[in-house]
């Protein structure tokens, strides 16, 4: 009997080997992981060196770097500069806001959703409400998550329903066959979720038992924190100065009276808070998330999804299932749980009538407009900057190498003369600029020579011809 030799220890890692084999390595990864990373490599070595490099040999130092400049410019315009952009106009936003409350809504961009998304979920919900005649506000909740669950449906499940009928029809064992068969219901050959994973998914959307980590429950812990603060004495204190500023306060009573004074100084502040709990949430629901990742690929969904409605109208297509699946926790951590709370306590409501409704709607109208207008400043505010940039680049590149040549060099579609080594090194003829000394000089020289002859020869020839000589 051969016994085989058992690994003892860590297993090595493979590497190409040290220094520079590491280094190579390390770059790959990079460059594997990033598809940006990806592009920008391509354009490089594809378009910037080689035609840089060209320019350098054909043309000179100079035209080399203005080359290497203008295209190198463009990649980086292209790959990285928008988001370069974005990150520092969100970073003076948040600067702004910090002093001057410019948020005046409290929502965290960073739990980003896109229009598309936006549109499809309130609209969802306000179709929601409108079949829930109960108007209990937990019944509508769990509807609205269903009824988006239940639309996501994977992209390649012909494929994957065909394979499960061939694996069907060569099973020859009987209760196999029957589990398979069990186990695809009419919803999960048409690409849709197993109803053990909707259900646990549904689960998983709830709001019970998240309160410390603050996943879903971020307005009702803002509100929490903003009724805490009322009992300060010196919060007291400002808002009884401030009620004796505004002479509309002074003839209410008093508890209405200090309660719009509190919501007047707390506001700002308030909102601030409900963006510090939304970070936190986000960090915190990161392995919430992706649990719910893994059930729902687990439940027959594919990392690229559709969702559709129950009529089978498409609502979204090709879209990424984390990105849906973060999407549906920041709508209803950021926008539906806010708008279907007490503003008082936080806490979701129990009921809705036809007017609360309404309101609610409207609440949920002026969050989403709120939001689209910062999200589009957000978003061409950085795409305008890197535009502005490249623009203000290209120029001075191009007058930094003309000055290099003391005027205006001929440059590839500008016109000039038509042959030979003097147009790489001519001034344009209409600015009627002598020629710089070069690699090409005597190039030049040769050439005007020879302008000048020809020139001369012609006047010669038109003079004969006038007096009647021969030429």
């Amino acid at each position: 009997m051969t016994i085989h030799p058992t690994l003892s220890g860590p297993v090595p890692r493979l590497t190409f080997g040290r220094g520079l084999g590491d280094l190579a390595a390390s770059a790959i990864t990079r460059i594997d992981s990033n598809p940006l990373n990806q592009l920008m490599v391509l354009d490089v070595g594809g378009m910037v060196l080689p035609r840089s490099a060209l320019e350098y040999k054909e043309r000179g130092v100079d035209m080399g770097r203005e080359t290497l400049i203008r295209e190198g410019g463009g990649t980086l315009s292209t790959v990285f500069l928008a988001g370069w952009m974005g990150s520092l106009v969100y970073g003076v936003y948040r600067l702004l806001d910090s002093f001057f409350s410019i948020n005046k809504r409290g929502i965290h961009f960073g739990s980003w959703i896109s229009a598309q998304s936006m549109d499809r979920f309130s609209n969802l919900l306000e179709e929601t409400m409108k079949e829930t005649p109960s108007g209990r506000v937990e019944a509508i909740r769990e509807t609205f998550i269903r009824k988006v669950l239940e639309g996501l449906q994977a992209t390649d499940h012909v494929q994957a329903n065909r394979i499960n009928q061939d694996l069907l029809g060569k099973l020859t064992h009987q209760r196999m066959a029957q589990i398979i068969r069990k186990n695809l219901s009419e919803k999960v050959a048409q690409g849709h979720l197993a109803k053990e994973a909707l259900e646990t998914l549904v689960s998983m959307y709830d709001r019970s038992g998240e309160m410390e980590k603050g996943i879903y429950k971020v307005f009702e812990r803002a509100i929490r924190w903003k009724n805490l603060q009322r009992a300060y004495e010196p919060l007291q204190d400002e808002a009884k100065r401030l009620i004796a500023q505004i002479p509309e306060w002074r003839i209410l009573p008093e508890k209405q009276a200090m309660d719009l004074a509190f919501e007047r100084l707390l506001a700002p502040k308030t909102h601030a808070e409900i963006v510090r709990l939304s970070k936190s949430a986000q960090k915190a629901s990161k392995n919430h998330v992706g649990a719910m990742i893994k059930v729902a690929t687990e439940g027959g969904l594919t990392d690229t999804v559709n969702w559709v409605d129950r009529t089978g109208t498409s609502l979204l297509k090709g879209r990424k299932l984390p990105v849906v699946l973060r999407e549906l926790k920041y709508f209803l951590e950021q926008y539906m749980d806010r708008v279907l709370s007490d503003p008082l306590t936080g806490q979701l409501r129990k009921k809705l009538d036809d007017v609360t409704k309404e309101q609610t709607m409207g609440l949920l109208d002026d969050l989403i407009r709120g939001v689209r207008k910062t999200k589009l400043w957000l978003t061409a505010l950085p795409f305008l900057a890197a535009l502005g940039l490249a623009s203000i680049v290209a120029p001075l590149n191009n007058w930094w190498t003309k000055q290099k040549h003391v005027g205006k060099v001929f440059f590839p579609g500008e016109g000039g003369p038509p042959k030979g080594k003097g147009n790489q090194v001519f001034r344009s003829i209409r600015g009627g600029a002598s020629p710089v000394k070069g690699r090409h000089y005597g190039a030049f020289q040769l050439f005007e020579q020879q302008q000048r002859a020809g020139t001369r020869s012609g006047m010669l020839r038109q003079g004969a011809l006038q007096g009647g000589g021969q030429w």
